[in-house]
């Protein structure tokens, strides 16, 4: 099965995985709402999928 993932900055991504961090804002919109997708921690250098999560709703772009 083909997953699409993301790759989120440390600390942030620890925070993902522990459900303190439920939000996560980016400056594209997208196309995977109400999906599952990967997470994937930027720096550990194997790509390794951390946890996996679903996006419930994607709102935006966002403008200030």
């Amino acid at each position: 099965m083909n997953m699409v993932a993301l790759i989120v900055a440390e600390p942030h991504a620890s925070l993902v995985v522990s459900g303190k961090k439920t939000l996560e804002l980016r400056s594209t919109r997208t196309r995977k709402a109400r999906s599952t997708i990967a997470i994937i921690a930027k720096g550990t250098g194997t790509g390794t999928v951390i946890c996996v999560a679903r996006i419930a709703g994607v709102i935006g772009p966002l403008t200030t």
